[in-house]
C-alpha cells in the first residue's frame, strides 16, 4: 500500500496543505474572514496606508493611499543602512561621544568600535539611533553628504515619495526625519533585502548577542510581535508622536508564497502589530484558498 501512495505526488501535495493549515488554525481563528474573489478584503485596519505585494506574481493584494506621502520614522533607517553599506568602508565603526550623547538609549558605549554589517544589523533590530548617528558621520564625506547620498539613492531607485532630513527619522524639529509613500517603502525595503539578506538577520528574532570589537550587545527587537508574525523573514518598525505607528515585513509563507507588507499612520505603537497580523492571516487564508 505505501508504495502505491508513495507514487502519487499528488497526495502528498494534499497532505502538506492540510498539515500546514492545521498548523495555522490557532492563529486565523482570532479573526473571521469574507469571501472574495481577487485580492485581499482588509476591513477595521488603523493605518492610514497599506499597501501588500505578493512578491512572486509582482502583483499588489491590496492598497490603501499607497501613493500619498506620509512620515515613516525609524523605517528612515532602511535607507541608512543601505547607504552605509554601500559606501562607508569596513574598518570599524566608532560611537562618537555627540551621537552617544544627542540621541543614546540601546547600550552602546562610548568610543565603542564595532564591524559595520554588526552595527547596521543592531541598528536595524533594535532602532538604535545613536547607531544610525554614528554610521553617518562615518561616511567618508560626513554626516550632511551621508544624508544627502539618501536623498540621491531614492532618486536613483525611482522612488521620488522618499526624502530624507536625517539618518534616524526622528523629527528633530517641526519638520519630518523622513517621508515616503508606503509602495515606494515597499520597493525600498526589497531591494535593500535582496542586496543585503544578513543585515535583516535579527529582525525576525526577538532578541539576539551581536559584538563589537570591545563588548557583547543584546540586541532587543523593537519589533515586539516578531515571534507571533506566521513566516517573519525580515522587517522594520518606526514610531514618533508625530508620526504614528508604521511597520514593514517581509513574509514567507511556505508553499512558494511570499509577501511585502507596509503600513504606516497607526495612532499607538501596539496597532501597528495587531494590523501587520491581520494582513499576513488574510494573506496565507487567501493563497490557501
Amino acid at each position: 500500500m505505501w508504495e502505491k501512495i508513495k507514487n502519487h505526488k499528488d497526495v502528498f501535495l494534499v497532505i502538506g496543505v492540510f498539515i500546514f493549515i492545521a498548523s495555522i488554525k490557532p492563529v486565523f481563528s482570532e479573526f473571521s474572514f469574507k469571501e472574495e474573489s481577487a485580492g485581499l478584503s482588509l476591513e477595521n485596519l488603523s493605518a492610514k496606508a497599506v499597501f501588500v505585494l505578493d512578491k512572486n506574481k509582482d502583483a499588489i493584494l491590496h492598497e490603501e493611499n499607497s501613493d500619498q506621502v506620509f512620515e515613516i520614522a525609524s523605517i528612515t533607517k532602511i535607507m541608512t543602512a543601505l547607504i552605509a553599506m554601500e559606501e562607508i568602508p569596513n574598518k570599524g565603526i566608532v560611537i562618537d561621544r555627540d551621537s552617544y550623547l544627542a540621541v543614546g538609549d540601546t547600550g552602546l558605549l562610548i568610543d565603542e568600535k564595532w564591524p559595520l554589517e554588526n552595527l547596521v544589523t543592531f541598528m536595524l533590530t533594535n532602532s538604535s539611533n545613536d547607531a544610525a548617528e554614528a554610521l553617518a558621520k562615518n561616511h567618508p564625506r560626513g554626516r550632511e553628504k551621508f544624508i544627502e547620498r539618501m536623498n540621491d539613492r531614492a532618486r536613483e531607485l525611482g522612488l521620488e515619495s522618499l526624502h530624507f532630513l536625517n539618518p534616524t527619522g526622528l523629527n528633530e524639529t517641526e519638520e519630518y526625519g523622513g517621508i515616503g509613500s508606503v509602495k515606494d517603502v515597499a520597493t525600498l525595503f526589497d531591494y535593500t533585502y535582496q542586496k543585503y539578506p544578513d543585515i535583516f538577520q535579527g529582525t525576525k528574532e526577538n532578541d539576539f548577542l551581536i559584538t563589537s570589537f570591545d563588548a557583547e550587545h543584546l540586541a532587543e527587537n523593537t519589533n515586539l510581535a516578531a515571534s507571533s508574525l506566521l513566516g517573519l523573514t525580515a522587517g522594520k518598525t518606526g514610531f514618533t508622536d508625530k508620526a504614528g505607528g508604521s511597520l514593514v515585513t517581509r513574509i514567507d509563507l511556505g508553499l512558494g508564497y511570499e509577501i511585502t507588507a507596509v503600513i504606516v499612520g497607526t495612532e499607538t505603537r501596539e496597532e501597528r502589530f495587531e494590523d501587520m497580523k491581520k494582513i499576513i492571516q488574510k494573506s496565507a487564508l487567501s493563497y490557501i484558498k
